[in-house]
C-alpha cells in the first residue's frame, strides 16, 4: 500500500497513469488535500494493470491504516523466498505449513513478514518442511496481493517446488486478499488441497489460480464467496488429474471472465454448480474447450 495522506494535489493538473502498471499496489490512503484534476477519473490514475483502491481519511474514520503484526510479504516475494531456500540449501521442499507454534531456538529464522522489523512472523526449515508461524499470535494474514505465492515456476530461473505435496493453510487468514491469480500455479506434485478455510470475500482475480497443477485430484472450495471476482479464466487449466470439482458456492451474476476455465482438464467429468439461472448463458465450449466431455451438474441441496 501507499500512504499519501500528506499529499496536497489541489494545484496538480495531470495525474493520469500515476500508478501505471503497478500490479502489486492494492491500496492508496489519501488525505484531505487529495483532489483529482478536472475531467479525471480514479480509473485514469490507476490505469493499466494497477488494481489499487483509494481510501480516504474519512473512510479510515480517523484511524491509522492497520497492518497486522503477522502479515505476510506479497505472493511474488514469498515465492522468491521459497526459490532461494531450495537453491541455497540444495533441498526440495515437500511441505509448507502455516502455524502458530514457537520457532525452535536451533532453527534459523527466515524473514517472511511484510514488516522486516518484526519478529512476530517468521519461517524456518525443518528438513524438507517449511514452517511459517505467528509464534503464538494467532492467525497469519496473507498479503492483499497473493499472486503466484506457491507458483512452481520462477520467471527466468525455472521450476521450483516440484516435490511439494502438502500445503497446510489452516492458520492462514485470507480475508484481506484481493488477488489470488496464479496462487497455486504449477504445483505439479500436490494431489489434494483443502482450501475450505479461505475467506475470498474481497478477492477480484482468480485467473490461472490452479493452472498447471497436473497432479491435483481434489480441491475443496466449499463456502467460497466469489461475489467480487471478475476474472477466473484458465483457473483450472491443465489440471489433468481432476475428475470432479465443486464450485456450487460460486456466484457468476457479475459475469466474470470464464474463458478456458477448465481447458486441458483431460480427466474432468463433472463440475458441480449452483442452480442459478446465470449458468444457462455460459458457453460450455469456451469454458471446457471443444474436445471436453465434462458436464455442468447442478448440486442438489438437502
Amino acid at each position: 500500500y501507499l500512504d499519501l495522506r500528506s499529499f496536497d494535489t489541489v494545484n496538480v493538473t495531470n495525474m493520469r497513469q500515476m500508478f501505471w502498471q503497478d500490479a502489486s499496489l492494492l491500496t492508496v490512503y489519501t488525505g484531505e488535500g487529495w483532489k483529482l484534476p478536472a475531467k479525471t477519473e480514479i480509473s485514469d490514475v490507476t490505469s493499466g494493470e494497477c488494481p489499487a483502491k483509494l481510501i480516504s481519511q474519512e473512510e479510515l474514520g480517523g484511524k491509522e491504516p492497520e497492518v497486522p503484526a503477522a502479515y505476510l510479504k506479497t505472493g511474488e516475494e514469498f515465492q522468491n523466498i521459497l526459490y532461494k531456500l531450495e537453491k541455497n540449501n540444495n533441498i526440495e521442499i515437500t511441505q509448507i505449513i502455516f502455524t502458530d507454534i514457537v520457532k525452535p531456538e536451533s532453527a534459523e529464522a527466515v524473514k517472511v513478514s511484510y514488516n522486516d522489523k518484526t519478529d512476530t512472523l517468521v519461517g524456518w526449515l525443518d528438513g524438507a518442511k517449511f514452517y511459517v508461524s505467528s509464534q503464538g499470535h494467532g492467525k497469519i494474514y496473507a498479503n492483499m496481493n497473493a499472486s503466484g505465492m506457491f507458483d512452481g515456476y520462477v520467471m527466468l530461473q525455472g521450476y521450483i517446488l516440484q516435490k511439494l505435496t502438502q500445503i497446510d493453510v489452516t492458520n492462514l487468514d485470507t480475508s484481506r486478499v484481493f488477488k489470488m491469480n496464479g496462487m497455486f500455479e504449477n504445483c505439479t506434485a500436490v494431489k489434494t488441497l483443502d482450501l475450505s478455510s479461505f475467506d475470498t470475500s474481497q478477492v477480484t482475480d482468480m485467473e490461472q489460480m490452479f493452472d498447471g497443477c497436473t497432479g491435483l485430484e481434489s480441491v475443496d472450495l466449499s463456502g467460497w464467496n466469489t461475489e467480487k471476482v471478475t476474472e477466473v479464466s484458465k483457473m483450472f487449466s491443465d489440471c489433468e488429474a481432476l475428475k470432479t470439482v465443486d464450485i456450487s458456492s460460486f456466484t457468476i451474476d457479475q459475469e466474470p471472465n470464464m474463458s478456458y476455465m477448465f481447458s486441458g482438464c483431460t480427466s474432468l467429468e463433472k463440475v458441480y454448480i449452483s442452480d442459478s439461472d446465470s449458468w444457462e448463458n455460459i458457453d460450455k465450449s469456451e469454458l471446457f474447450g471443444s474436445d471436453s466431455k465434462a458436464e455442468l451438474t447442478v448440486k442438489k441441496t438437502a
